[in-house]
């Protein structure tokens, strides 16, 4: 009778031990947390939240960067307008008056007065010549007194270099180099705004990386919580040695530190994301996962192909040789001796008053000469050395686009084996993680029938947790790949429909679409 006495309290014991384990294990929608115990800091829910769209569109609106880079635009194409007026007529009118005083011998003055106008301008040709027209009309009083004497002369002057100077590509080399510059600044934009893209979507995924290791790390926190608190009923049931708390307690106080860190990375991620976006720093918004679709990439020579055609680095150096080429011509051109043809035509006639100056300048009567000027330089080291060191860039432009054209093969053939690194990576981590979530199942219903030990199930505990942190971390890495490969093919921009215009004041954006995301950036 004892015997079965005993035995029916064994059993409502055992019962009431598992009613309690199964309570507390099983009840994870309501995590049971203590007073004494520190809260989980919490990511704000009911935030506003913001795709990836959404924020490479508020980076090209309000980042720094870009708008610098449009600002500098103004001053790079008014340095091209300059450069193509060169060819353009350069007319200038000046007016000056004079009065003199001057003591002479016999103790008298002379007071004289001068006025005079002048207009003049220079033609420049594209042959390297020029021509310059002065029509000259002053007008002197020698004392006080007299009358004014009057005199008007105009002249043509015709200078055309035959040798040294002389041709197309000489007297059009600036404008050239202005145009290649006014492409390369285009290019220069062009960059900054793909990196500019580039780097938002690296720190919105950051961002993104930030909230999911976050979440991981405080659902970890919470289990480990739970398992505390089992451990602590099946110790107080007797079913457990005492000695078996630390481990969970240890567990306990380092996903404390870890949630402590992974909120502090929130923020970080935040801020650095709300600088690129050139947002207020109390901005505070939620991220919109991207999905996890596999995207195969190009072959490695249709990528080759499409960063020849697209990357800026490579335009510039096929640029640069180009500019390499003309500018060693025109410095050949410039050791030549200097021969040229000049030509004056002219007529300067005097009289009482302007009417009777001006009658007299006629063509007909004009006085003209042309001659043949000749100038040898017996010791020029400068032209010399112009030469040698045009000759040397010209090289070393040849060289450096050879070198180029082999880091882009190498650079997009590194991009591309990583995205399919990245992607086998990132199934085997989620792989991993589906494995290690069936293997801590697993594990607690080997403690709840009492054949493991908590330090094994906290063990499984934290593998999860690692996986989880592993399968995010992959994500993250194969989806930069892909942007790291676009940036490396030159289409980024082209990837988010932006286009770069010469006269563009700002970034093409679509005014509906601007329209709502200010309001939804807005909304609370």
């Amino acid at each position: 009778m004892e015997s079965r006495l005993s035995l029916s309290t064994s059993s409502r014991i055992s019962i009431l031990c598992l009613v309690i384990f199964l309570f507390v294990f099983f009840a994870s929608s309501v995590p049971a947390l203590c007073e004494e115990k520190q809260e989980i800091p919490s990511v704000q829910q009911g935030l506003k939240k913001l795709t990836l769209s959404d924020c490479v569109f508020l980076a090209l609106q309000n980042n720094v960067s870009i708008q610098t880079a449009y600002l500098d635009r103004i001053s790079q194409r008014m340095e091209l307008r300059v450069a193509e007026d060169k060819f353009v007529p350069q007319p200038s009118l000046s007016f000056s008056t004079r009065a003199t005083s001057t003591y002479n011998t016999d103790g008298t003055r002379t007071r004289a007065s001068n006025q005079d106008g002048l207009f003049a301008t220079t033609l420049n040709l594209p042959t390297g010549g020029s021509v310059i027209f002065s029509w000259d009309n002053p007008a002197t009083k020698a004392d006080i007194g007299q009358d004014y004497g009057y005199s008007s002369g105009w002249s043509v002057q015709f200078i055309q270099p035959l040798l040294k100077n002389a041709g197309v590509d000489v007297a059009t080399q600036s404008i050239r180099q202005a145009r290649v510059a006014e492409e390369q600044y285009i290019l220069d934009l062009k960059d900054t705004l793909a990196t500019t893209i580039t780097t938002t979507i690296t720190d919105y995924r950051a961002y993104v990386s930030a909230l999911r290791s976050y979440d991981i790390q405080a659902k970890g926190l919470e289990t480990a919580r739970r398992t505390l608190e089992t451990n602590q009923a099946l110790i107080d049931a007797g079913r457990m040695a005492q000695t078996e708390i630390l481990q969970a307690e240890n567990d306990v106080a380092n996903r404390e530190l870890s949630v402590i860190t992974a909120r502090n990375d929130v923020d970080s991620a935040r801020l650095t994301l709300l600088q690129v976006l050139n947002l207020d720093k109390n901005t505070d918004f939620l991220p919109v996962e991207e999905g996890e679709q596999f995207v195969p990439p190009p072959s490695l020579e249709e990528a080759i192909a499409v960063a020849l055609k697209n990357r800026s680095d490579y335009i510039k150096a096929l640029q640069n040789l180009e500019l390499a080429k003309l500018d060693l011509a025109v410095n050949k051109r410039n050791l030549l001796w200097d021969l040229s043809l000049v030509t004056n035509v002219g007529r300067t006639g005097t009289g009482d008053t302007y009417r009777t100056v001006l009658a007299d300048q006629q063509i007909r009567k004009s006085d003209w000469d042309v001659w043949l000027q000749l100038n040898i330089p017996l010791r020029d080291l400068q032209s010399e050395s112009s030469y040698v060191a045009a000759k040397v860039a010209r090289e070393k432009a040849g060289i450096n686009l050879k070198k180029l054209v082999s880091d882009i093969e190498i650079d997009v053939q590194n991009k591309i084996r990583n995205i399919d690194v990245n992607y086998r990576s990132y199934v085997l981590a989620k792989k991993g993680r589906e494995l290690s979530e069936r293997k801590l199942e697993i594990e607690r219903e080997k403690l709840r029938l009492g054949r493991t030990t908590n330090f094994q199930l906290v063990s499984f505990q934290n593998d999860v947790l690692d996986q989880q942190t592993m399968e995010l971390l992959a994500l993250i890495t194969y989806l930069n790949s892909l942007t790291d490969l676009d940036q490396s093919l030159g289409v980024t921009l082209d990837r988010w429909s932006i286009s770069v215009k010469r006269e563009d004041q700002n970034v093409r954006l679509p005014e509906d679409r601007k329209q709502e995301v200010n309001e939804k950036l807005k909304a609370k």
